[in-house]
C-alpha cells in the first residue's frame, strides 16, 4: 500500500529528527516511544483494512487513538516548561491507577481471591503517593482540551464510532455480517473512511511533537492534505 510507504516515511524522518536533539530528556524519551508504538499500530491498522478485516482495524484503531491523544495532551503547552510534561503525565498514572483499582474491587468482590487483594493493595499504595496530583481528564475532557470548538466532533469519530467495537454488546454483534469469504463486516462501512482516521491519528500525532521541537512541519502537511482530499 502506498500510504505505508508515506507514513512509514514520515515516523522514520521524526524519529531521525528526535535522536539529533540536544535535550535528550523524558519528552524525546516519550515521543520516540509514541512513535515506535504508532508506526507498529498504524501498520497494522491499514494491512488488516486492506485485508477487509476492518473489525479487527477498528479494535486497534481504537487503542491507537487513545495512546495519540493521550500523548498530544501530554506535550500541548508543554514547550519550555517541562513540569507541565511531568504534571500531566502523574495525571494520567494516577486516573490509569484508579481504573485498575475499581476493577480489582468489582473483581475481589466477585471471586473473593487473595491474589486480586495483594495485587489491589499494591496498587493503593501507588495511588497514595500521587495524593496531591489531580485526576486526567476523561476521554471527553482531552478531546475538548485538545480540540476546542471540534471537540464534539472528534469525540464522535475517535471514541463513540469505534465504542461499540471495543465494547461489545449483543445487538451490535447482530448487526454483523458474514460475507461468501467468511469475513466479518458491517453494512455501509467505506473502508476508505477507516483509512483515513488512521492517517489522521498519525498526523495529529506528528504534528504535536513536530510543535513541540519547532520541527518544519510544512512537508508532512501537504502530503497529508492530498491524501486526506483524494
Amino acid at each position: 500500500m502506498e500510504i505505508d510507504r508515506i507514513t512509514n516515511e514520515w515516523f522514520d524522518l521524526l524519529e531521525t529528527k528526535l535522536h539529533d536533539v540536544s535535550d535528550k530528556n523524558e519528552v524525546q524519551s516519550h515521543c520516540l516511544l509514541a512513535i515506535v508504538i504508532s508506526k507498529n499500530y498504524s501498520n497494522t491498522i491499514l494491512q488488516l483494512i486492506e485485508q477487509n478485516k476492518n473489525i479487527q482495524a477498528k479494535v486497534l484503531l481504537r487503542s491507537f487513538a487513545e495512546i495519540v491523544i493521550k500523548t498530544c495532551w501530554c506535550i500541548k503547552d508543554a514547550q519550555g516548561k517541562i513540569e507541565e510534561y511531568y504534571n500531566k503525565n502523574q495525571r494520567l498514572s494516577k486516573s490509569s491507577l484508579q481504573e485498575q483499582i475499581k476493577f480489582l474491587k468489582r473483581a475481589y468482590e466477585c471471586f473473593d481471591d487473595q491474589q486480586i487483594k495483594a495485587n489491589l493493595q499494591l496498587i493503593e499504595m501507588d495511588l497514595s503517593k500521587l495524593s496531591n496530583v489531580k485526576y486526567a481528564p476523561d476521554d471527553m475532557g482531552l478531546c475538548k482540551e485538545l480540540f476546542n470548538n471540534n471537540a464534539q466532533l472528534y469525540y464522535h469519530i475517535i471514541f463513540g464510532q469505534l465504542h461499540q467495537v471495543v465494547h461489545s454488546e449483543l445487538a451490535w454483534l447482530q448487526k454483523l455480517k458474514i460475507s461468501d469469504k467468511g469475513e466479518l463486516y458491517e453494512e455501509g462501512e467505506d473502508k476508505d473512511i477507516l483509512v483515513k482516521m488512521c492517517i489522521s491519528c498519525i498526523y495529529l500525532l506528528l504534528e504535536y511533537i513536530f510543535k513541540y521541537y519547532c520541527f518544519d512541519f510544512s512537508e508532512i502537511k501537504s502530503e497529508y492534505e492530498n491524501i486526506k482530499d483524494s
